[in-house]
């Protein structure tokens, strides 16, 4: 079964609002442990491995 653009693009972003979620959620947690320069790097060294 096909499903339609309209329902590609909400499952699409609802995706991308659980990935802005999780994020937050993790440099939330991650602050209490390590400075927020580390995470920073750490986030730009993994952003590149996200599929396009």
């Amino acid at each position: 079964m096909r499903t339609s653009s309209n329902v590609t693009g909400a499952a699409f972003m609802i995706a991308a609002m659980a990935g802005f979620a999780l994020n937050d959620a993790t440099v939330k947690l991650l602050t209490e442990e390590i400075g927020l320069g580390q995470i920073m790097f750490f986030r730009g060294l993994s952003s590149p491995a996200l599929p396009c």
